[in-house]
């Protein structure tokens, strides 16, 4: 199929699909003067997505279509690689999750600070 019926089925725009070419993310074959999608562009669409869903930024995932690519799908280093790379970011998460908590607490503190002036301010009244 041409991009523009590939990008309506994936449910995006032309340009995202050309930009996912640019990063080798997509790899579709020449029909004559046309690029011609398939089912191996359907499924590695998908994969970004899940990947994107993860959490995983456009770098990583070309990494790993890099790693895809020079060792194969299934392969043991790709995996593992996948892998590590999924546990860095849930590490990331954990101490983003942990920064907001501390902050949230202070705001909390400086919050009751400010309802007990309140709360003082209208007693005096």
């Amino acid at each position: 199929m041409k991009i523009g019926k590939f990008a309506e089925l994936m449910k995006t725009t032309k340009h995202t699909v050309r930009h996912y070419e640019e990063l080798e993310l997509l790899t579709p074959e020449w029909d004559g003067p046309y690029k011609k999608y398939g089912e191996k562009e359907i499924a590695d669409f998908r994969v970004i997505l899940e990947m994107k869903d993860l959490g995983l930024a456009l770098v990583e995932i070309q990494s790993l279509f890099k790693l895809k690519q020079a060792l194969g799908c299934g392969d043991l280093g790709l995996l593992k690689q996948v892998l590590n790379q999924l546990e860095e970011y849930a590490e990331g998460l954990k101490k983003q999750e942990e920064d907001l908590k501390a902050r949230r607490l202070i705001l909390e503190e400086e919050l009751d600070e400010i309802r007990d002036y309140f709360s003082s301010v209208n007693h005096d009244k």
